[in-house]
């Protein structure tokens, strides 16, 4: 017999400084680097938006899910207006599945389409292909590896006023 689903847990997100999800993204996106290789230069332009999220509505609860997102073109569609892009995406390994890393990416997204963005694209680590094609991305070439970090897709999602 197989052990029930675990309950998805009460997920609050919140627009926060990229300070704020560091610990996070040192964890899940670049283990064993330095903190400089988890900044990057977009993070000090002011519509660059980060996303925490946490378990429960207590903003000083550490993050267990994040994105970021700001302005930048495409480069598989540079003259396509109106281009995001989504980075630093993260979520807790042992929160995987249990819709963290759904709520802050519906944050994420949400944004882009209030400040008018057209479309949300990124470079997508290939073991979460299926989490962003269940999010309404496609893949939009073929696979290439990131030195330092693995395989991954590009991948982009347009969204509709």
């Amino acid at each position: 017999m197989s052990e029930p689903a675990p309950e998805s847990p009460v997920v609050a997100v919140a627009r926060v400084g990229p300070g704020a999800v560091e610990a996070l993204r040192a964890r899940v996106l670049r283990a064993g680097t330095g903190l400089d290789a988890l900044r990057y230069e977009q993070d000090a332009d002011p519509r660059t938006a980060t996303f925490a999220a946490t378990l429960g509505p207590d903003p000083d609860e550490a993050p267990v899910g994040t994105a970021t997102v700001f302005p930048a073109p495409c480069p598989w569609a540079p003259s396509e207006a109106g281009a995001w892009r989504l980075r630093a995406m993260a979520t807790e390994a042992g929160l995987r599945g249990r819709g963290v890393g759904a709520a802050v990416l519906r944050a994420a997204v949400d944004h882009v389409a209030a400040e008018g963005g057209r479309l949300v694209w990124c470079d997508a680590r290939v073991a979460a292909r299926a989490f962003y094609e269940r999010h309404g991305f496609t893949v939009e070439g073929e696979g290439y590896e990131v030195e330092g970090i693995g395989p991954h897709w590009p991948m982009a999602r347009h969204l509709t006023g």
